[in-house]
């Protein structure tokens, strides 16, 4: 039953849009049946998005022309600040710029690449010893792997070796052994 309810809704819903449209005046001013649309209205430009406040002070600065005497900043949130227009002959007002900032993110659990990481830990985090000594271990990290085959036609031999640690030292992977990282002690 449900089904033939939202069919004919769907339907009528159809209909409707097909329906050829007129304009109607109110109070002097002309809309149009379809979506109430004025004809008239005047057009507002859409909003100069940006991503930071001194993009907004020097718009403000330097279209002195396009400004109206009148304007109004609002701030959002902490990432959001709008600037309107002073009130138009309608009573509403214009949203002339947008600025949407782009802050600095460290995401928890995520994977980084090193260069990520080291600029992350930079712009996310103030500054402290404990994030020098953080960014000071993650910078000098080496990753390699390296692999050596022998084969004598009767015996063969394989070492893997794995570099995985800070200023260069070896940590040497040994079958029946698990991998280790020197402990580096403080200076």
């Amino acid at each position: 039953m449900e089904g033939i309810k939202e069919a004919i809704a769907f339907i009528t819903g159809l209909a409707v849009k097909a329906e050829d449209p007129k304009t109607v005046e109110i109070n002097g001013k002309t809309y149009c049946t379809k979506d109430l649309v004025r004809y008239d209205a005047p057009e507002k430009a859409a909003p100069i998005s940006a991503t930071t406040l001194t993009s907004l002070v020097d718009y403000i600065k330097e279209n002195r022309e396009e400004l109206r005497d009148r304007m109004i900043i609002q701030v959002v949130n902490e990432t959001k600040v709008l600037l309107y227009s002073g009130l138009l002959a309608e009573r509403d007002r214009e949203t002339l710029f947008e600025v949407n900032a782009l802050l600095p993110r460290f995401e928890y659990g995520r994977e980084y690449d090193q260069e990520s990481f080291l600029i992350s830990m930079q712009s996310c985090f103030k500054e402290s010893d404990d994030r020098e000594a953080v960014t000071m271990l993650a910078s000098n990290i080496v990753n390699t792997q390296e692999a050596t085959f022998s084969d004598t036609g009767t015996t063969q031999q394989a070492v893997i070796e794995n570099r995985n640690n800070h200023e260069g030292q070896r940590a040497r992977t040994e079958p029946g052994k698990p991998d280790t990282v020197p402990h580096i002690s403080g200076g």
